[in-house]
């Protein structure tokens, strides 16, 4: 067993990228590691907030975090970001999409912001995203728009499982699924 502790919070996500593993923290760091050496050989900066999950997409790296974007890294390209995707919070305008403003003021005073806290690719054609303002998002990967916004949780959605490009499986905090 070994231990990779470059990390200077608790761990998020772990995925397999190429020939690379990739971790996520609460630092808001994400680490790429050499599994034949178990060395840390590239850190991404980018995030600033928690980093709650990585998945691989389409050989490509996507991150999600509370700062309310997901990004994807290229690892054929050094590793540089290539999207940046931003969340706003439902009925306020600006985000949503690759190039969104986010940061809007919405109903009552409330940030714009939506910290996004699971994520999942399926078939590379979606990417569906569970936020903190208790909605999922269904994101088309070739134009990186949303297309559509499903709400429905009463609490935050932090788990999700895809069957198929239109049929998922989500969970909040603690003992609930949809489908």
């Amino acid at each position: 067993m070994r231990t990779l502790s470059d990390h200077a919070a608790a761990i998020r996500g772990l995925c397999v990228c190429g020939e690379r593993v990739v971790s996520c923290a609460d630092d808001g760091s994400i680490k790429v590691w050499s599994p034949g050496t178990w060395t840390c050989v590239r850190s991404l900066e980018g995030h600033s907030a928690a980093v709650n999950a990585v998945r691989e997409c389409r050989g490509r790296l996507a991150s999600a975090s509370d700062d309310g974007t997901i990004k994807l890294w290229s690892p054929a390209n050094n590793w540089a970001c290539e999207v940046s995707v931003h969340h706003t919070r439902v009925g306020v305008e600006g985000g949503n999409n690759a190039e969104g403003e986010g940061e809007e003021e919405g109903e009552e005073g409330e940030s714009g912001h939506v910290g996004v806290v699971c994520m999942e690719v399926f078939d590379d054609k979606v990417l569906v995203s569970g936020c903190d303002d208790n909605t999922v998002r269904v994101w088309n990967i070739n134009t990186w728009r949303c297309e559509c916004v499903l709400r429905g949780h009463e609490g935050e959605v932090w788990a999700i499982k895809a069957f198929s490009v239109d049929c998922f499986i989500t969970g909040k905090y603690w003992l609930v699924c949809n489908v």
